[in-house]
């Protein structure tokens, strides 16, 4: 039977994980073994990630429409406001989770988008993470410790 009392009176907290990130090890200050740590996520931030998603590619067809036939119209307008319709849905929507997820470093969607791109097996092992603890739940405080398991 589900406790809910205890439920209620539990302070819970989103699960973390330390990866491992030797491939970007030359962009922390003089650290050896650098590492990310993440979080699992909120119902909200996952919905948050997902209408991010939605959104550019909605604001691409707005565009395409707004600019016609005009294909150079089109792609000015997409750069002005900073979007590129080669970025997959999954993609967006992981962006999203690796900004809401990340600890440390805290990260904002620009170098998540220049992570991604030419740094894909690391963005996709931090979100693969995320998602994996996002999975698990949130835990009661002080009852684990952020893992150290050795991610790339």
């Amino acid at each position: 039977m589900f406790n809910t009392t205890k439920f209620m009176k539990d302070d819970l907290v989103h699960r973390t994980e330390i990866v491992k990130v030797p491939e970007l090890k030359e962009w922390f200050d003089s650290i050896e073994a650098p590492e990310w740590t993440v979080r699992g996520l909120s119902h909200k931030e996952i919905s948050l990630a997902e209408e991010q998603a939605n959104k550019t590619n909605d604001i691409t067809k707005i565009i395409q429409a707004i600019a016609g036939n005009g294909e150079e119209k089109t792609k000015a307008i997409k750069k002005l406001i900073g979007i590129d319709d080669g970025v997959p849905k999954e993609t967006a929507k992981r962006m999203g989770h690796l900004v809401f997820g990340s600890i440390d470093p805290k990260i904002e969607l620009d170098t998540v988008v220049k992570l991604a791109t030419h740094h894909p097996v690391v963005f996709a092992n931090l979100t693969n993470t995320i998602l994996k603890l996002t999975g698990l739940g949130s835990d009661v405080v002080g009852k684990h410790k952020p893992s150290g398991k050795d991610k790339m």
